[in-house]
Formats: C-alpha cells, sequence, structure tokens
C-alpha cells in the first residue's frame, strides 16, 4: 500500500473505484490544492484490489488495508483526523470500512467524514447492460455451493481483463451481494441497514446527473434522497447536473461540492472540540 502525503495534521483519503490505481479521476489535482489551502494533505491508497486486482479481493479485505493506512498515518504521520472519501465502488470500500473499523480501532486517527461520490450499482448495471450476467451467476453461485467460491470464474474483458473469482462476482452481480449497496430496488430498510452506521458522522453524497453507468430507469436525484434518508440528518446530497460518473469536465463543481461538504465537517469538529 502506499500513497502521497503532506505535512498537514489531517488526511483525506481518496478510494479509487474498480480498475482505479492513482489520480482515478480528473478533478484530484486541483481537489488537492484546495484541501492543502485548508491544511488538509491527500493521500491516495494503492489497495491490493487497485487495477485488476479487484477480482480477487474483497470489501472486507480492503477495509482491513484502509485501517492498516488509518493506523500508519497517525502513528508516522500523527495525523488528528481523516475524512474518508470514495469514488464509484470506492464507495463499498469506504462504507465497509464505517461498518466494520472505524468505531473499533483506538490507534486510528477519529473519523471525520465521509463523502461518496458516484455511489452506484455494479449489479443494476451488470443487469441491464450484460447479456450474460444471469449465466455467470449461475455459474458462479454453482461454483461458490461445490467449495470453489476462490476460484477463477472468468476474466472481464471489459474491465482491463481481469480475473475475477467466483466470491467476488457474485459479491458484485448478485442481489443483496456484499457490494450491493446502492441499487435503487433495495427497500428503504435494506439501505438503512447498510447506511445506517453512517449516522454519526457528517456524510456527503455527491451523485451525477448523467452517469452512464447508471440504467434510465433510475431517478438519480430520488435515489440521492433515499440515501440521505436512510443516513439521517448528518448526510447530505449534491447531485451534479449533466456530469458523468468521473464528474469529467465538471473538476470545478466537483471540488465545489468536495469542499461545501468539508466545511461541514469543519464545522462539526470546531463544535465538538
Amino acid at each position: 500500500m502506499t500513497g502521497s502525503y503532506s505535512r498537514n495534521p489531517r488526511h483525506f483519503i481518496l478510494v479509487g473505484g474498480l480498475t482505479d490505481d492513482f489520480f482515478p479521476t480528473t478533478y484530484v489535482q486541483l481537489l488537492t490544492e484546495r484541501l492543502n489551502d485548508m491544511e488538509w494533505s491527500i493521500v491516495q491508497p494503492l489497495l491490493a484490489s487497485s487495477g485488476t486486482g479487484y477480482g480477487t479481493s474483497s470489501l472486507d479485505q480492503d477495509a482491513y488495508q484502509l485501517d492498516q493506512l488509518a493506523q500508519h498515518l497517525r502513528s508516522f504521520y500523527n495525523s488528528q483526523g481523516i475524512v474518508m472519501m470514495g469514488h464509484s465502488t470506492g464507495c463499498q470500500d469506504t462504507v465497509r470500512y464505517v461498518q466494520r473499523n472505524y468505531s473499533m480501532d483506538p490507534s486510528a486517527p477519529p473519523l471525520m467524514g465521509v463523502i461518496l461520490q458516484a455511489p452506484v450499482s455494479d449489479r443494476q448495471f451488470r443487469e441491464a447492460y450484460n447479456n450474460d450476467n444471469a449465466d455467470d451467476l449461475q455459474r458462479a453461485d454453482g461454483m461458490i455451493a461445490g467449495g470453489q467460491g476462490d476460484a477463477i470464474l472468468k476474466r472481464e474483458k471489459p474491465l482491463g481483463n481481469a480475473p475475477i473469482t467466483a466470491n467476488r462476482f457474485h459479491a458484485i452481480a448478485a442481489r443483496g451481494g456484499d457490494d450491493d449497496m446502492f441499487s435503487s430496488d433495495l427497500s428503504d430498510a435494506d439501505l438503512k441497514r447498510i447506511l445506517g452506521p453512517l449516522a454519526a458522522l457528517p456524510t456527503g453524497f455527491v451523485l451525477s446527473g448523467n452517469d452512464s453507468t447508471v440504467p434510465p430507469f433510475v431517478d438519480i436525484p430520488a435515489l440521492a434522497r433515499r440515501f440521505v434518508a436512510a443516513v439521517g440528518p448528518s448526510a447530505q446530497s449534491i447531485v451534479v447536473p449533466g456530469a458523468d460518473h468521473s464528474l469529467q469536465g465538471f473538476e470545478r463543481e466537483a471540488v465545489d461540492s468536495v469542499m461545501a461538504l468539508m466545511a461541514r465537517v469543519n464545522r462539526t469538529a470546531l463544535a465538538s472540540a
């Protein structure tokens, strides 16, 4: 695991999505400059799941490595606090970190807020656009039932030709799979169970109005409101009209949205000091 650091006292961890490495989006440079002005350092972790490693990894492994990163930031950089921001499937990683790690690890710096940019459903995308999804899922389920969940199911040609295990395919492609956190057909109770652990944190959802990974039947602003309701009063959402999945061409709007949420983090920190 690696990343980029400076001597600012607080750290903003940016977690990329499937196939991402460093600089997963075009707004990273501008975001780095604006965060530095606020005395925050941006950190870009390279997890075992980065690049083509996603198919043989899991959310739990990612959350564990993010916890190791947080401990490192405290031990070696005396970090006073972190904000974690996920892009795409990095949103699932961030939620899993909150679910499993942050409140139980006193050796990590305090988590001061969470931002989820492009929280989307891989399952719904595959159901809508991948004609082989049902057959592949059936094969994956058969392998899992036969005790071969960690065996390679196939290579994901549209996503870097990465090898993917039966377990990871099920997690991403199955209804109720481990990665199925943001689907529009999840019930309010499901969303509350998944996103409820964020309730104690300032939480921001940044969605794109023209996200090609979201099927056209999904009402994006309505889904954003449901996410906020599942978390509660600590959450807010921003939908960037016309923007694509990575907010390319909307870098200033993207960073302005993040900085508005960071202002809430700072206000909350000052109020609790």
